[in-house]
């Protein structure tokens, strides 16, 4: 059973035609599974990364995939 989502009607259309890019947090050691999820299912491909050896200070680090949807005649 789904429910409808009470503020939908409340919202104006976007008029979605399709999706270039999606951002996303993820718990560590996940994001390669969540990336595959992205490439399997909706036909994204990897166009760069970065890890913790890369951009790091002394207290953080980030670790990011890129992944975008190409389309014919289009680059990421």
């Amino acid at each position: 059973m789904t429910k409808a989502d009470p503020l939908a009607s409340t919202l104006p259309a976007t008029f979605l035609e399709h999706l270039d890019h999606c951002v996303g947090n993820q718990p560590d050691n996940e994001m390669l599974s969540a990336v595959d999820w992205y490439q399997k299912y909706l036909d994204f491909h990897r166009f760069w990364s970065v890890d913790d050896k890369q951009i790091m200070t002394e207290y953080s680090a980030l670790r990011s995939i890129g992944t975008c949807f190409v389309r014919e005649g289009e680059k990421c």
